[in-house]
């Protein structure tokens, strides 16, 4: 198979690492959106800390955490402590 040459030309490169950072935006997005469909479903009462903490989270390993997590939690109590030790702190069971 020919190398194609326009591959290793600047450029091209900085298109790539732009249509990187473009689909991990996009990414982060729908992740966002995933937390707050389903903390208005389930605890309508957080959708506001949820939204302004979804805003600042930049990490997809913690949103994904939050999905999981909103997603599983029995009580509003549970779900609100899940919020406020996102950073990873959560108490062990």
């Amino acid at each position: 198979m020919l190398k194609d040459p326009l591959r290793d030309t600047p450029a091209y490169q900085r298109f790539l690492k732009e249509g990187r950072e473009l689909e991990r935006q996009q990414n982060l997005e729908r992740q966002r959106q995933t937390l707050l469909e389903i903390v208005q479903a389930r605890f309508p009462k957080l959708l506001h800390l949820t939204k302004g903490l979804a805003a600042i989270t930049n990490d997809p390993e913690v949103l994904e955490r939050l999905i999981v997590k909103m997603g599983t939690a029995q009580t509003l109590k549970e779900a609100k402590e899940y919020l406020i030790n996102v950073d990873g702190n959560e108490k062990k069971n």
